[in-house]
């Protein structure tokens, strides 16, 4: 029973912040303030665009891009030559001491 209390307080307030937030929405895109049009530089509008286009393909390229990170950074710590460490040799119980 409380669970049900709990998700109709949700829904409740979930209803208040969808009225609330769409007059905001309404009032901005449907209600004419009789200014005039203000025109954007072609400098912004083609920066916008880039970043734009930018971000599209590294959310396409994101886990090929992931994968080859992950590959080169286990390869950095890789042990290259277990025969030239020391420490390996004296793991392996074959170091000597001069």
């Amino acid at each position: 029973t409380l669970g049900w209390f709990l998700v109709i307080i949700m829904v409740a307030n979930t209803l208040i912040s969808l009225y609330y937030y769409m007059r905001i929405v309404v009032r901005m895109a449907l209600h004419d303030d009789e200014q005039r049009v203000i025109r954007s530089p072609i400098g912004g509008l083609a920066l916008v665009n880039i970043c734009a286009i930018v971000l599209i393909v590294l959310l396409i390229w994101a886990h090929p891009l992931k994968v080859a990170t992950d590959r080169f950074a286990q390869s950095l710590y890789r042990p290259a030559a277990a025969a030239m460490s020391p420490t390996a040799s004296v793991a392996s119980g074959t170091y000597e001491a001069e």
